[in-house]
């Protein structure tokens, strides 16, 4: 009769072959081993979850011939073993962006579990269907972006990028007024120009992170207003003698900001002087006996005017 040396529950192990007498003499004759069934998936072991960049995927094990004790998983990207990545789940990297993921899986029963776990040559082994990866979800603004300063011609203003989630890697920016883009306008600060004096600024804020979708937003518009008039740092000065058939001359001064144009008006004891709006006047008879002012007037685009008077001349003579 046969005797077994092994494990009992599976018909495997190594087995004796003996013959017994009629007088219960025993006569051992061969040995021979009877190896556990090869495990092999009955269904297809599949990878449920979105294959994007950024987002968990779980290998499912499937059903087998036998039921398996132990699993063992290897994930690939286009057929090649991405290393120490070796459990049921596995979180895509950015690298892996538009490549083709698989995960393979040993099963393997209790008697031949640690051989199945250490080569992957006993028990049986399935490969899943592969994924392509895909980009991962675009980054959202939890705290949409907004406008930092004072939306007047002729001053910076500053994007402030907001909150995002996911963490974006880098940031782009485009200014806009009244919904038109700003041509070359897009940094994250800019000075806001002449031409825009009542219309609504905003800034669209482009967030990107390396293997994922764009995400944008908008900030609230701000109205621009009229910049600040320019200011004469030194006033307007007169030059040239006061006297009749004489002419005299302005130095407008200096201005902040820098004005586009002046105008000029020449008054005689305070009243103005008839004509008199060029930088360099003749004086007339009329003008004996009286002081001469001139006051300039600085114009700047997208700027109220500012304006200086400057100190009186001597009494014109004849």
């Amino acid at each position: 009769m046969p005797c077994r040396h092994g494990d009992a529950g599976d018909g495997a192990g190594t087995y004796g072959l003996s013959a017994i007498t009629r007088h219960s003499a025993e006569y051992a004759k061969d040995t021979f081993s009877v190896t556990p069934p090869a495990l092999a998936a009955t269904s297809a072991l599949v990878i449920t979850g979105r294959a994007r960049v950024g987002d968990r995927l779980t290998a499912t094990t499937g059903a087998w011939t036998a039921a398996p004790d132990a699993y063992a998983y290897q994930w690939k990207a286009d057929g090649r073993p991405v290393a120490g990545v070796m459990a049921t789940t596995y979180t895509v990297p950015a690298t892996l962006l538009d490549r083709k993921l698989t995960v393979t899986v040993t099963a393997a029963t209790a008697a031949t579990a640690a051989t199945a776990v250490r080569a992957g040559s006993a028990g049986g082994a399935a490969v899943s269907a592969a994924v392509t990866v895909a980009r991962g979800c675009a980054p959202g603004a939890g705290a949409a972006p907004r406008i930092s300063g004072s939306a007047g011609t002729g001053v910076k203003v500053t994007a402030v990028v907001g909150a995002w989630s996911p963490a974006a890697t880098s940031y782009a920016y485009q200014w806009r007024a009244n919904g038109a883009v700003i041509a070359g306008a897009i940094g994250s600060g800019d000075t806001v120009p002449a031409s825009l004096p009542g219309k609504k600024l905003t800034v669209t804020v482009t967030a990107r992170r390396t293997g994922h979708a764009d995400g944008a937003a908008t900030s609230a518009a701000i109205v621009v207003a009229r910049g600040a008039a320019p200011k004469a740092g030194k006033p307007p000065a007169i030059t040239g003698t006061a006297k009749a058939g004489r002419t005299l001359t302005v130095n407008r001064g200096t201005w902040t900001p820098a004005p586009t144009t002046y105008g000029y008006q020449w008054y005689a004891n305070g009243v103005a002087i008839t004509g008199a709006t060029k930088p360099t006047p003749a004086l007339r008879a009329a003008q004996k006996g009286k002081k001469i002012t001139v006051r300039v007037t600085a114009f700047r685009t997208g700027h109220p005017s500012g304006t200086a008077l400057s100190r009186a001349t001597a009494t014109v003579t004849g």
